[in-house]
């Protein structure tokens, strides 16, 4: 900012507040407003997800966020503030249920909110039934069953191994021996430890747990419409977790197990599961088998977000085939694209698919709400 200024010279006279109020915010606001009805029109055609999120300011004051997320860009709806006040289902209900009429229900394909208790009964008092988890905080979750703090853990771990051979030169070195510190009860421990073989393999198979599901968490925290790479990608994870675990199945049960109990509460809903059959690639794909989750994602289209006379339409159209056009696009474009491009011989399928795969896993995508809490904590 500093050089800005001073490219402009000495002078430059700096805009009176008068100047700025009447034509610079004036002139920002015919951007925001264009901004936010190109926003809006592709809502359409896509859809959105209406995001929630809670905040807590450093003066005890709280406030609930709402926006709406969609490929096209994201848009900030509603902040409700609260002070002493409880974030009770309810309240929480009433406000999503207002930004959900003032959006248009027909243009709601769902609705992400964390995992707290509080948010986990809206969904259930929400006309719109299309809640699911956020499925960052999910495998956070996850993550921290495991172990606390596990990503920073993952990280140093991971930092760790990387100077496997100069830690163990390190401890073996003269000069290392020579030091008075290294006479100590904890110097000789950690040389211990540095000098086993079996610490680095263990160290390695902690590694090979952790880092599909913290790649899996860079994905669904990321940016852009990753519904449709969410199921794959957690099951890909826990066919890791299952071969790993064949070498020793006791000891890898209670990370299995954790695993599964997550997947199930927080991470993984039926759209995701609908979202997979829909992501093209992967359902052309030699190994792709139709779940019982796959199954219950087609399900939960066909009875929360096909209209009821297109429902045969839809049934039918899933059972068709793909052209050769389409199938050497698998491989190359993003699902919704794909849908947009190639699924002009199934419009009531691709009408739901291109919704569905446009939108986010993750109420932190692109840091959606948590731009909106740092303009409160500006102000």
């Amino acid at each position: 900012m500093c050089s800005k200024i001073a490219h402009c010279g000495p002078d430059y006279k700096v805009p009176l507040f008068s100047t700025l109020r009447k034509k610079l915010v004036s002139g920002a606001k015919v951007d925001i407003d264009e901004y936010v009805a190109s926003v809006k029109k592709a809502w359409v055609k896509g859809g959105c997800t209406i995001m929630s999120d809670t905040w807590s300011y450093r003066r005890q004051r709280s406030f609930i966020n709402v926006a709406a997320y969609s490929p096209s860009g994201a848009v900030f709806l509603k902040a409700t503030g609260f002070s002493g006040e409880r974030h009770t289902s309810i309240k929480i209900k009433d406000i999503i249920s207002l930004v959900i009429d003032d959006v248009g229900p027909q243009y709601v394909v769902q609705i992400v909110t964390d995992n707290a208790t509080n948010y986990t009964a809206v969904g259930e008092m929400l006309v719109v039934s299309t809640q699911t988890r956020c499925a960052a905080q999910g495998i956070q979750l996850l993550l921290k069953d495991i172990y606390e703090q596990v990503e920073l853990v993952h990280n140093m771990l991971e930092s760790i191994l990387d100077v496997e051979n100069e830690l163990r030169m390190l401890v073996a070195c003269t000069e290392w021996r020579e030091i008075a510190y290294s006479k100590s009860v904890a110097a000789r421990n950690t040389t211990d430890i540095i000098q086993r073989q079996d610490c680095w393999e263990e160290g390695n198979n902690v590694k090979k747990v952790f880092e599909p599901l913290v790649g899996v968490l860079r994905l669904v925290d990321g940016e852009g419409s990753t519904s449709g790479y969410l199921y794959e990608a957690i099951e890909r994870v826990c066919e890791g977790i299952k071969n790993i675990a064949c070498e020793n199945p006791s000891k890898y049960a209670r990370i299995l197990h954790l695993f599964k109990a997550r997947r199930e509460e927080n991470i993984i809903h039926d759209v995701h599961e609908a979202a997979a059959f829909l992501k093209s690639a992967f359902m052309y794909n030699d190994e792709f088998n139709e779940t019982p989750g796959i199954k219950a994602g087609i399900t939960y289209m066909a009875d929360f977000l096909v209209a009821e006379e297109e429902k045969l339409d839809f049934l039918r159209e899933v059972q068709l085939l793909f052209s050769p056009t389409a199938i050497s696009m698998l491989q190359t474009a993003h699902p919704r694209i794909w849908w947009d491009y190639c699924g002009d011989s199934l419009p009531c399928l691709e009408r739901h698919a291109v919704r569905i795969l446009s939108q986010p896993c993750s109420s932190s995508s692109s840091s959606v709400c948590e731009r909106h809490w740092s303009g409160f904590e500006a102000a």
